[in-house]
């Protein structure tokens, strides 16, 4: 039998690795002009999303809601798959 899964711990941990990416990301192409394709994506992935420091936070809660979202499914399918039948 495999353990089971922390469901929110995973959610949690995905969600914040996610978060950090994008905020990091926001601000690199912030401050050294680089990203104008990415910033397209991310407009469609994250309503409000832009290359400030507003639309890094914007960007990071959608960000984070999203990892946690998917990730805690993931999570649960998982554990639902390997119960003890």
């Amino acid at each position: 039998m495999h353990p089971k899964a922390n469901i929110v711990a995973i959610g949690i941990a995905v969600g914040a690795v996610s978060a950090l990416i994008v905020v990091a990301y926001t601000f690199w192409a912030y401050f050294f002009g680089y990203g104008i394709e990415a910033e397209i994506l991310f407009n469609g992935l994250f309503p409000g999303f832009s290359l400030t420091p507003a639309g890094a936070v914007i960007g990071g809660i959608w960000a984070f809601s999203l990892g946690y979202l998917f990730s805690a499914l993931a999570a649960w399918i998982y554990n639902q798959l390997n119960r003890k039948g």
